[in-house]
């Protein structure tokens, strides 16, 4: 019966060490849960920033090329502009110069 109560004695302070020692496991998996849930919670946090960078690129580039068809587009009308001054200037000198002739003819 001494070797049984030394046997029991022994699984009972066994037992005491495996339940501390389990105690400590779930302790550092809690904090390992806590710690998964702030990373998770920065990373989506990250990831809200690059996309709203993301959408904020997007349209800067939008603007971007919205300006450069603008530009094309009043290069173009300066071009016809220009066209068109010059040939109101040849109108203008033909006009002049069969006024010219009319009058020399008088």
């Amino acid at each position: 019966t001494s070797a049984m109560s030394s046997q029991l004695s022994q699984l009972r302070s066994m037992a005491r060490r495996k339940d501390s020692e389990l105690s400590r496991m779930r302790g550092a998996m809690a904090e390992l849960r806590e710690e998964m849930q702030l990373v998770a919670k920065e990373n989506a946090e990250r990831a809200a920033r690059a996309d709203e960078l993301s959408t904020r690129l997007e349209a800067r580039a939008a603007d971007q090329a919205a300006e450069e068809r603008l530009g094309d587009r009043l290069t173009v009308l300066q071009e016809r502009h220009t066209k068109l001054i010059n040939e109101t200037r040849n109108l203008k000198a033909r006009e002049e110069a069969a006024r010219a002739r009319a009058e020399a003819l008088e």
